[in-house]
């Protein structure tokens, strides 16, 4: 066996704080969260909004990746089958 499992909660951490990234992305556009500046929810209602709902997609997927890591930390003998 090579590779550490640690490698699944330390690639899930990291799927969970994208998550987080895109999902600010998505609610206030590109801007900083701790420069004070006002999101930008204008996006929501003009041309950027198949682009803004892309986003809310992908992140979503990165919390779905990083909740399958996490599993496959916690429980790593569920799914393994017998080989012949």
């Amino acid at each position: 066996r090579s590779g550490s499992p640690w490698m699944f909660f330390a690639r899930g951490s990291v799927s969970f704080l994208r998550s987080a990234m895109l999902v600010h992305w998505s609610v206030c556009g590109r801007i900083w969260p701790w420069q004070g500046q006002d999101c930008d929810l204008q996006g929501w209602v003009d041309v950027r909004l198949p682009f803004r709902v892309l986003i809310v997609l992908a992140a979503l997927r990165q919390f779905l990746n990083g909740t399958s890591l996490v599993l496959q930390f916690s429980f790593p003998k569920r799914g393994v089958t017998a080989m012949r």
